[in-house]
This record gives structure tokens, sequence and C-alpha cells, in this order.
């Protein structure tokens, strides 16, 4: 993944001690999913099997459904920084 803010946010998803932070990470993950299984079935495969976020971002590279998913993990790297 191409992200300029990949470490940041993996350095992100490492922090376990913030009942907040995870909550998001917990949250969006579960949005992710959700709006991914009501794709039709050939969009779902656009996009890679991620059981947390952490999965989610080191499947992205070179998948149809990338710059989708990247642009809901920026959203969500600046919503853990804020939190942060």
């Amino acid at each position: 993944m191409t992200l300029a803010f990949k470490a940041d946010l993996v350095r992100l998803l490492h922090i376990k001690e913030n009942a907040t932070l995870q909550s998001l990470f917990d949250h969006v993950s579960f949005a992710l999913e959700d709006e991914i299984s009501s794709l039709p079935a050939d969009e779902q495969q656009w996009f890679p099997r991620f059981s947390t976020i952490v999965d989610l971002v080191e499947a992205l590279d070179g998948i149809k459904g990338a710059p989708a998913v990247r642009f809901a993990l920026l959203c969500m790297y600046q919503l853990g920084r804020w939190i942060l």
C-alpha cells in the first residue's frame, strides 16, 4: 500500500490501551465488512477478506477496490489521530 500515512496508521492500530481508539477500529471494521458483504458477488471480489483492520491494510496492494478502502482508512486514521 502506498499510503503516506501507512506507518502511522499501523502504529495506531497497535495501541491497545486506548478503549476509544479500539472501539473506533472495531466499528470501522464491522462497517466495512457489512458494506462489502452488501455488494453484488462480483464486486465483493474487488476486496480482500479480512478479520481486522491490520489484515485489511496488509492486503490492499494491487486490489481493484483499493481506492475506496484507502479513502475509508484515511478517514479512520484522521479520527484516530484526533482521539489521541
